[in-house]
């Protein structure tokens, strides 16, 4: 089968797809960037903190600092004693992007990234064929006093985890 390039193909017949493609998906947005569809969905950011806090009031301070520097909408989720360090907490917790393209979700946490520590490592952002997206990054080098260690993952919200074992797809919901 051959496949016309977009650029070759005229544009009244571009629009008929585009048009033929939103009445087949009505309840899906999206935007047409070059060849690559982008569908807006819901992103989900998970993250974990460890701070230097011998109490549970003192790490969640700490928390408050660190929720007046994202300055976004958190929802913690754990806050307890790290187990190899008793005078550590580990601290997680999430923030939502609602009706994004993974490229903004992605923006969007870098600029959040930003305000929290200086150099980040961080992997590459990955879309799977099943609906799968990751994304997520971890520093050391952190701008706030008391905060040891930062991590995150960008996770599309409602996507289906695939894990293969010994030949076997088995699906399970991402939580």
């Amino acid at each position: 089968m051959f496949l016309t390039p977009v650029w070759k193909v005229p544009i009244f017949l571009q629009l008929i797809f585009s048009l033929s493609f939103y009445n087949i998906y009505k309840d899906i947005k999206y935007i047409h960037h070059g060849r690559k569809i982008f569908i807006r969905s819901n992103f989900r950011v998970q993250w974990s903190l460890y701070v230097d806090a011998k109490t549970q009031e003192k790490a969640m301070l700490i928390f408050r600092l660190v929720s007046e520097a994202i300055d976004l909408p958190l929802q913690i989720e754990n806050c307890e004693p790290y187990w190899r360090n008793r005078s550590q907490y580990e601290i997680t917790f999430t923030t939502m992007w609602e009706d994004v393209t993974p490229p903004e979700a992605v923006f969007r946490t870098l600029a959040a990234a930003d305000t929290l520590a200086w150099e980040w490592n961080v992997r590459c952002p990955v879309e799977w064929e099943d609906g799968l997206f990751e994304f997520g990054g971890q520093s050391v080098k952190t701008k706030l006093a008391n905060l040891l260690w930062i991590g995150f993952e960008l996770e599309r919200e409602g996507a289906q985890k695939q894990t293969i074992q010994e030949g076997t797809v088995y699906e399970t919901k991402i939580p």
